[in-house]
Parts: C-alpha cells; structure tokens; sequence
C-alpha cells in the first residue's frame, strides 16, 4: 500500500503549512499508538535511549571524577559532537537515496559496539578518560548519522499527513520519557555499583532494539534515483534555505541555542557537585530535563491542526532561556529539579515544532536533507559551544556560564518573534511554504 502521507505531501491534498494553516482530518493523537508498526518503532527508541541515556550519565560522571575540571568537560562536549556536526549533511543526503528502515538497524547495531567495549575496559579496570573520549566521538558520529534518519522515518511510518504532528510528538514523549528515567537508573547503579552494568545493559538496549526494528513490516518505497553528487543535494538545500526567510529563521534559532544555550548540559556534573551531591544527583539533574519535555511533548501530542507553530517556537524558547536562568541562580535540589523541567518543557516545544514545521512544508523527497540541515544547524555549533561554556566556567564559574548562555537565549527568542508575522503572511499567501523545484 502506497504510504499516503507522500501522495499528499506531492500533490497538496488540500492540506496548510505547519506555520499559520490548518490540516484536515486531524486524528486524535493517542490513536496511533494502536499500530503495530508505531508499537514497534516506539519501543525501539525506548530502549535504544535508555540505554543511551544511562550511558551518558556514566561517561559524564567518570571524566569529570578523573579530572575535576569544568574545562575538560566542555573539551570532551566539543571533541563528541564535532564528528555528529561532520557526519549530519551526509546522513540525510545518504538517507534520501536509501531505505531509512536499512539505517535505523546499522546504527543500532553500530551503537552497541563502543558500549560493549566501554564494558570490557570497565571489566578490566582499563578506563582511561582518552578512552571514554574515544568513545564519546564514536558514539557522536552514530548520533549523527542517526538523528536526521530516525525523524525521516517517523514520516514514513504514518498513514496520513494528517498524522504526522501526533507521530513526531508521540515519539518525543518516548525519547523525553526515556531521559527521564534512563538518568535517574544510570545515577543510581553508579552510586550503588559501578559503571560495568551500566555500559553492558546499554549495548544490550541497543541490540534489542534493532531486533525490534526488523521486525517493522512497512512497504518500502524505492528511494529517489541519485541524479546529483551528494555535495551538489547539499549546496542546493542550502541554497533553498538561504531564499525561504522562514526556514532561515529556524536553521539560525537552531543554531544559536546549539551554541549558546543548551551547551549547559555539559557542566551538569559540575553543578551536582555545587548542590553538594554525586553521581544521584546528577541523574535527577539529566531526569529533570526529561520529566520537563514530556510535558513538552504531551502538549504538541494534543494539539489539532497545525496553527501557530511560530509562535510556540519563541515561547519553547522563552521557558527554556527562563528555566537555565533560575537554575544558574539556585542552590538547592528542588528549585534546580524545578527550573530544569521548565528548561526542558521549553526546549522540547522549539525543537519538535520546528521539526513538524519543517516535515509539513517540505517535499517528501527533500526530507532527509532538510532534516540534515535543521539538525546540522545545531549540531554544528555545539562544539564551539561546549568548548566556549567550559572554558567559561573555568574562568568565572559553572553558574556564571549558565547565566550567560539563559541571556543569550532570551535575545534569540525576542530576535525570532520578529520573524513570526512574516511566517504568517507566507502561509496566508499560498497555503504552504513549498520547496523550489528539486531535480
């Protein structure tokens, strides 16, 4: 059966732009979980980003007990991003010419090997914080590949364009519960135990869930005929967002909280260590920002139709910068839960509205690399910007730098709204943004 939501995408099907139009036929949005395929894709990402998130904690935790320095921690953030940066644009180039189920399986396959090795070192009381960089790199570059992959095949999983604001939300409610929970979990055994059982249950997470993706049974579409070198695709979907002003103004958005705003996250452990707690602490710091985009996600899953995504964009922004402020401010654990969960409600709100948008106003064919570019905008500037934050904090403190970079995400909101109107008239005018034509 051939997948509706690309015969819509292609012909219009009557359907408005994820900025300032209405869909029709919008389902309610829990009833997609009644799919086997959903089900099944929904559990792999569970368990992939369980174990991931587990694993993150660990890796955080162990460098920044070898060396107790701000500045290394934002040196091991730039060094694992840096290869996630590189590897993005091709990614979703790559996708656009291949089956994206194909992908999803290798890359989960691929993330249990460093988690496996990570395991091994741990056995044999080998781990080195070159090592845990090593893999932290590796693990960046799979992230890469993945990110722009997994969205692309939210899209080909739904039966309608109709549906897509509810799978693309719904899978960020797995993906936030997930960082709630895996945090807390990986906290707690390596206070209690080590970071053995952590690294093993994390490659076995993510072999399971490629078992679980196998499984899928989808029509697959032959995918578009390469009739370009990938650097050409490249260079014209840059070229396309550079002409369409809306696109433009999230691609920067994105890339300015890449820089200065979420980049934070690295010093978390140095902030565990400011409320006077350990390895605990800095899982429900990790689990806080979870809990926070669950209410983020929950919110978009009940949403119907698809007005007014420029304005949830700014205000997503808005409650994060707010959130990171507080939390730079506080010194006890409840406030910090608290302002961390605002933090991550409004963050979830940026990112998955700018997904959506960008999904609904783009040729199914173009999607992996406009995904690339969306994902590459923040991805690129978040070495610089874990670089910058690290080094920040160890010139003036942990809390200073986070203060700083709340500031500047307050600025990139009030900058974007001034581009909401605009994003109006566009949709207003012809119904969606559409691509320029794509050969």
């Amino acid at each position: 059966m051939r997948n509706k939501y690309v015969t819509d995408v292609r012909h219009g099907a009557g359907a408005r732009d994820a900025c300032g139009g209405k869909l029709h036929s919008v389902m309610p949005p829990w009833s997609l979980v009644r799919s086997r395929n959903i089900q099944r894709f929904l559990g792999a990402q569970a368990l992939s980003l369980l174990g991931e998130s587990m694993q993150q904690v660990a890796l955080s935790w162990l460098i920044f007990r070898y060396t107790n320095s701000a500045a290394m921690l934002g040196v091991a953030g730039c060094l694992s991003s840096l290869p996630a940066a590189i590897a993005v644009p091709f990614a979703g180039a790559f996708a656009d010419r291949r089956h994206p189920r194909r992908i999803v399986v290798a890359n989960q396959l691929a993330w249990a090997l460093p988690a496996f090795g990570l395991a091994l070192l741990a056995a044999l009381g080998g781990e080195t914080v070159t090592a845990l960089i090593v893999a932290m790199c590796a693990l960046g570059f799979i992230n890469g590949v993945d990110t722009p992959v997994r969205q692309m095949f939210v899209a080909r999983l739904v039966e309608s364009k109709a549906e897509l604001g509810s799978a693309v939300s719904l899978h960020s409610v797995v993906y936030d519960g997930t960082r709630m929970l895996g945090p807390a979990l990986g906290g707690y055994i390596l206070a209690k135990l080590s970071e053995l059982p952590i690294f093993t249950a994390a490659a076995l997470c993510h072999a399971l869930a490629a078992v679980l993706l196998l499984s899928i049974r989808m029509h697959e579409e032959a995918p578009a005929q390469a009739t370009q070198p990938v650097s050409r695709a490249l260079a014209d979907v840059f070229g396309y967002a550079l002409q369409v002003r809306p696109v433009m103004a999230i691609l920067v958005l994105s890339a300015v909280i890449g820089f200065a705003g979420s980049s934070y996250m690295v010093l978390l452990p140095v902030m565990a260590a400011v409320l006077h707690g350990g390895p605990n602490t800095l899982g429900l710091l990790w689990s806080a920002i979870g809990f926070g985009a669950i209410a983020g996600g929950l919110v978009l899953s009940a949403r119907r139709g698809s007005r007014g995504y420029g304005e949830l964009i700014a205000a997503g922004v808005v409650l994060f910068a707010s959130g990171i402020l507080v939390f730079s401010l506080s010194r006890t654990l409840g406030v910090s839960l608290l302002a961390l969960g605002i933090g991550g409600l409004g963050l979830t709100l940026m990112v998955v509205s700018c997904n959506t948008a960008l999904l609904t106003i783009t040729e199914p064919a173009m999607h992996g690399r406009v995904l690339s570019l969306f994902t590459l905008s923040y991805m690129a500037t978040a070495p610089a910007g874990n670089l910058y934050i690290g080094f920040l904090a160890s010139k003036i403190s942990a809390p200073g730098a986070i203060s700083v970079n709340g500031a500047v995400s307050l600025l990139a909101a009030s900058v974007f709204l001034t581009q909401v109107p605009s994003l109006r008239r566009l949709a207003r005018a012809d119904g969606r943004l559409g691509l320029p034509s794509a050969g």
